[in-house]
């Protein structure tokens, strides 16, 4: 209970800025919180973008990835799955700061392309 009561304090803030209009966008992080996903880190994981941001919280604005390629991302996802898990998560804009992508733009046209008819259905 006591854990509980905690988040929702910690949580607190950000539901009062983004019901207010005070927070127009919000930048995921590549932290990892098994108590809210146990699988994925914050950037790549749908219960913290669409369950905790626009759910619980109610976030209407625009949520940006940190940069895809750190390293906390690329040790243990591939590219392709990098852009699936963050598109289906929720994620709006996608960053990729290093540009090293150059061997793998196919597979990002490809997605982003198939994402993209799949969502205008």
């Amino acid at each position: 209970m006591l854990q509980r009561a905690g988040k929702e304090i910690e949580l607190a803030p950000y539901k009062i800025l983004s019901q207010e209009w005070k927070m127009d966008t919000v930048m995921v992080a590549h932290v990892f919180n098994g108590r809210i996903d146990s699988r994925y880190p914050a950037t790549l994981s749908k219960k913290t973008v669409k369950g905790l941001l626009r759910d619980k919280i109610g976030f209407k604005g625009v949520i940006i990835t940190d940069d895809l390629q750190m390293g906390a991302i690329t040790k243990h996802f591939s590219l392709r799955d990098v852009l699936k898990l963050s598109i289906n998560a929720g994620d709006n804009l996608l960053l990729f700061g290093n540009q090293t992508i150059s061997k793998e733009d196919g597979i990002c046209r490809d997605i982003l392309i198939k994402h993209n008819k799949e969502s205008n259905r």
